[in-house]
């Protein structure tokens, strides 16, 4: 039996922060969180709280981070459908093993920060020429190989590809993406879960799905009790072109089909008409503030979502830096800018810390369907210590934590109770920083 006893100087519950608390931990599963008792491991100067849920992933993006940011001489301006087809060309490079070191790496950049559970939205399915596999999940096994090895849990969010989009000419760049049917992307998903996987289905976003598959794959999701995740009205173009097929907006075509509800995600949902937010009053929407400026995307109407009863999550989506604390603290600072205010998603007034922290916990574990997210007995022990003694928060009370401090602040995570990080660094890191060099240059030399 594994036990675990850990007494912080303060502990974030579902009542808010606790002093003189303990929690209590036994195969991997919260068994007790109650005021401090004799025998608990002491952590002096430190907190401790859920760990973070990052709902949406793309691993293989990491291998552009930083390549990307210039502008094209031979182009008046660059956006988000000039950077995606630089994506394309790295998407095709990467054979299987290439893809796990990537991976590997990534994800344990995603430990250090205290990510405990990744929502790995997964598209890239097959060879380059666009023939499968003999194994047809070798890159979706290939990634949860990478997250065991960095120890954290992942949910794979399997992808359903159909085309480029409505009357656009197929993308040589997307052949690895696309599946024939809705039955493939249906076959894929229980392959992986009679693996032993946690699995999600996700038809990418209407633009890349034929309207009449939606409805058959949510129904299958439907009875196979798993999320649905789904890019929503991230563009405009993507917008104009729904229009163009159905008549209709994105999210009110999604809700004509019956998507929109608890088990469903919406990954950006930036460009909203007032019926299309109440609409996913009872979805979730995940927010990827860090990329979203980083592609120009735009700025979610968070306050009016919110207001609607939609539940928020937070995603690290294109992988341009891997800062839960960062996003969270985006949701409101991009609203700032634009309404030339402060503290926009204050109201009710005084509750916008909780509603973070809430967001990159609990929020997430329920858009995947987790169980964990809260400091909560019968949960997984998914935690994460912070530094109080670290220079950037040192003197702040906790309800200014999440206003403060950095990714290095993280002292210890723990996963099912196990412990990931020695001294706030993973013990795999110099390798996989080697690995990760040596499939690079691979790329460069290729």
């Amino acid at each position: 039996m594994m036990s675990l006893s850990l007494q912080p100087d303060w502990l974030l519950t579902e009542s808010g922060w606790k002093s003189d608390w303990q929690v209590e931990v036994v195969n991997g599963l919260i068994t007790t969180v109650g005021p401090a008792q004799d025998g608990a491991t002491r952590l002096v100067g430190q907190a401790l709280t859920p760990g973070f849920v990052n709902s949406h992933s793309h691993a293989f993006q990491r291998t552009i981070r930083g390549r990307t940011e210039y502008r094209h001489a031979d182009r008046p301006s660059d956006d988000f459908w000039s950077w995606r087809e630089l994506m394309y060309q790295a998407a095709m490079r990467l054979n299987p093993e290439q893809l796990e070191a990537v991976a590997r790496l990534l994800y344990l950049e995603m430990a250090e920060a205290g990510i405990t559970t990744v929502g790995e939205f997964h598209y890239q399915h097959h060879q380059p020429d666009g023939s499968r596999y003999a194994n047809p999940d070798e890159l979706a096994l290939r990634l949860k190989a990478a997250a065991d090895w960095a120890g954290i849990g992942i949910v794979l969010l399997r992808c359903a590809y159909g085309r480029s989009g409505f009357q656009v000419a197929p993308n040589p760049l997307q052949i690895r993406f696309l599946d024939r049917s809705w039955e493939e992307s249906c076959e894929a998903v229980l392959r992986l879960k009679q693996a032993g996987l946690e699995v999600g289905l996700a038809p990418h976003s209407v633009r890349a799905v034929h309207p009449d598959w939606l409805a058959p794959l949510a129904a299958f999701a439907r009875e196979q009790g798993i999320p649905i995740h789904m890019h929503v009205s991230e563009q405009m173009k993507e917008i104009e072109q729904c229009e163009a097929e159905t008549g209709l907006r994105p999210v009110e075509f999604l809700a004509e089909k019956g998507i929109p509800g608890p088990d469903f995600t919406a990954v950006h949902a930036i460009h909203l008409a007032d019926n299309e937010i109440a609409a996913l009053a009872a979805s979730h929407v995940c927010s990827c503030p860090t990329t979203e400026r980083n592609l120009g995307d735009g700025i979610v109407s968070a306050q009016c979502l919110r207001q609607a009863g939609t539940r928020f999550t937070f995603g690290t989506d294109s992988q341009c830096q891997i800062e839960p604390l960062e996003d969270a603290r985006q949701l409101d600072y991009h609203l700032r800018l634009k309404h030339q205010q402060r503290a926009v998603l204050d109201h009710p007034a005084g509750q916008l810390d909780g509603f973070l922290w809430d967001s990159l916990t609990a929020g997430g574990a329920s858009s995947l369907m987790q169980p964990c997210g809260r400091l909560q007995p019968g949960l997984r022990a998914d935690l994460i210590a912070f530094d109080l003694n670290h220079p950037a928060v040192i003197g702040q009370g906790m309800d200014e934590l999440v206003w403060s401090a950095p990714r290095q602040a993280v002292c210890q995570v723990w996963r099912a109770g196990r412990p990931l990080l020695q001294d706030g660094r993973h013990p795999g890191r110099e390798q996989a920083c080697a690995d990760y060099r040596r499939v690079l240059k691979e790329l460069n030399d290729g």
